[in-house]
């Protein structure tokens, strides 16, 4: 299963990074190093088809090409996940703001 979806990211991003060479490759201008490069606003253009390849194939049809490939569906997270996410992260603040508080009460006693 997790071959499959390495497989899956695989052609998508292949997908968009094809896309990229081309685009750059036919808009591409002479920059003062001796290279080309696209600038200003054709330089979006990448980045749109990439959002629109992930983000926006994926809200429209639920899944990306690759996904549509091997016959994924792409995992929701569930809300009781998140929350224990949320949990864990406030745990490990106020621990962490607990060691800062004694480090700073030990800072201002050395220095009286």
């Amino acid at each position: 299963m997790i071959g499959k979806r390495i497989i899956a990211g695989l052609v998508d991003y292949t997908f968009i990074y094809g896309f990229l060479f081309i685009y750059i490759y036919a808009f591409r201008e002479p920059n003062e190093s001796g290279g080309y490069s696209v600038n200003g606003i054709p330089s979006l253009v990448p980045i749109l088809f990439w959002a629109i390849m992930t983000i926006g194939i994926e809200q429209l049809m639920g899944k990306t090409l690759g996904n549509s490939l091997f016959d994924l569906k792409p995992i929701p997270f569930k809300k009781p996940q998140i929350q224990l996410l949320r949990d864990r992260i406030k745990t490990c603040h106020l621990g962490n703001l607990s060691k800062d508080i004694y480090l700073l009460r030990l800072i201002c006693f050395s220095l009286v």
